[in-house]
């Protein structure tokens, strides 16, 4: 299928997206837009920000294409002057063409480019530079090979036509919306529409970021999107672990990730992931427990306040139920980092043998989950239902982090000898703190006292 020869600008009257911009952030663009013109390139505002401004949602994303002569990468260019004149970090992915800087101190930049600190708030933490450029996959499923290309044949690149819109932001250029692939109509529409009929078999992870669209969006497939999933799911088995567990970010990171899971199901993606992700009714209901209860205060109350924490639990939620097999073989076909892989089959663990902690004593319980990550605990004390819920939720609230009375050290100076006992003791003096039974320093020397006359054949 060939590249249209030129783009369409969307002749329709409509608000200019940059007016729905904050002044903020039209000034940091400004900078960047100026790096492009002295060199005789052009800027455009691409992706996720056009989408969403044209669906009325606020977005911070910040994707700014530049188009240059043949040949040139451009983006690199641009993200170096840029670190040159206004300070941050730039990381640059050669391979591509693209760059990502990473915004200096909010402060020092606001008063660099003369911005009130409180405006200068809403910016990004980073934003994405990138080359115009052409894409051809050698092979289904591969990464692509890159070089440099035009406006129109790096939005003919993407994954779905909502995707593929530009608006200019040169000022000796074109101001109109480009949509050369209609996507307007598709948003309009609610149809999710591929760019061409070989979209999921060149980049199969394109089913999953359908997954997110679909349902964040309410939209439906296109039907000749549609039949091309089959041929996506034939080369799903290619795709690197990490590239997956990539997307499977990105879907937990949604506000409703059982939305987007459950898409997967309905497609026939997730049973064509290792030995398959569960989509089951059970499986959702737990998911939904994210934004019901974590994302309602639970997390900040267990000091488990960042995203990264509650992608973390969702994988745990995700996977709770799996057999300690499939779970072995499920993370070792998305190459799951070493922690990943701890917490959830922490969870897993604890999960399966509920019934063995559930009647322990709160001394004894907190002796007991001391030994598993916090984000497994969380992830099970979201499954359980409300009336079973208390316990975990009362040990990540107060006995997780409750400090020691007394340490080791102060054990050895009263006379205890290096040995067992002395971690037998600390243990014992912890489930006496969380049950209330020991309240401050001089109680637990007390408790010490005590102890010691009554292991005095043993403690040295």
């Amino acid at each position: 299928m060939g590249t249209p020869d030129a783009p369409t600008h969307d002749q329709r009257a409509q608000p200019d997206v940059r007016s729905a911009l904050s002044p903020a952030r039209m000034r940091l663009l400004r900078e960047l837009v100026e790096q492009a013109e002295k060199r005789g390139w052009h800027a455009y505002l691409v992706g996720g920000l056009v989408r969403d401004w044209l669906l009325g949602h606020p977005s911070l994303d910040m994707d700014v294409v530049f188009q240059g002569r043949h040949g040139v990468w451009t983006a690199p260019v641009i993200a170096q002057a840029i670190q040159r004149q206004l300070g941050g970090r730039v990381q640059v992915h050669r391979a591509f063409g693209t760059a990502t800087w990473y915004l200096p101190s909010r402060s020092r930049l606001a008063q660099r480019l003369g911005v009130p600190q409180h405006e200068a708030n809403a910016w990004p933490d980073h934003i994405d530079l990138v080359t115009a450029r052409r894409e051809r996959y050698p092979q289904p499923a591969a990464l692509p090979q890159v070089q440099p290309g035009s406006l129109l044949s790096d939005l003919y690149r993407r994954d779905f036509t909502i995707n593929a819109m530009a608006l200019p932001l040169s000022p000796s250029g074109p101001q109109a919306l480009l949509d050369p692939f209609h996507g307007q109509d598709d948003l309009r529409q609610r149809r999710l529409r591929a760019l061409h009929p070989f979209s999921f078999r060149d980049d199969p992870t394109r089913l999953f970021r359908g997954a997110r669209y679909l349902r964040r969006y309410a939209m439906t497939w296109d039907p000749e999107t549609q039949a091309q999933i089959a041929e996506g799911l034939r080369y799903l088995d290619r795709v690197s672990g990490d590239r997956i567990r990539h997307e499977l970010d990105r879907i937990l990171d949604e506000t409703k990730p059982a939305e987007p899971i459950a898409q997967l199901g309905m497609d026939g993606v997730a049973t064509r992931v290792g030995p398959g992700l569960p989509t089951d009714a059970d499986t959702l209901r737990r998911l939904r427990s994210i934004p019901e209860i974590w994302d309602r205060g639970a997390g900040r109350a267990w000091g488990l306040p960042k995203a990264e924490d509650r992608r973390l639990i969702g994988y745990a939620l995700w996977w709770l139920t799996l057999p300690e097999d499939t779970l072995q073989r499920l993370c070792h076909r998305l190459a799951c980092p070493g922690r990943l892989r701890d917490i959830t089959q922490a969870a897993a663990e604890l999960w399966r043998n509920r019934t063995r902690w559930q009647e322990m004593r709160p001394g004894a319980l907190a002796l007991f989950l001391d030994r598993y990550p916090e984000h497994a605990i969380a992830a099970v004390a979201l499954a359980l239902p409300q009336d079973q819920r208390a316990r975990l939720d009362l040990y990540l609230r107060q006995a997780r982090g409750l400090p020691p009375l007394l340490t080791g050290h102060d054990l050895r100076a009263m006379g205890l000898k290096p040995g067992p006992h002395i971690g037998q003791l600390l243990r014992e003096l912890r489930a006496a703190q969380v049950e209330g039974r020991v309240r401050t320093r001089d109680e637990a020397l007390a408790y010490v006292q005590a102890w010691l006359q009554s292991h005095s054949g043993t403690s040295g």
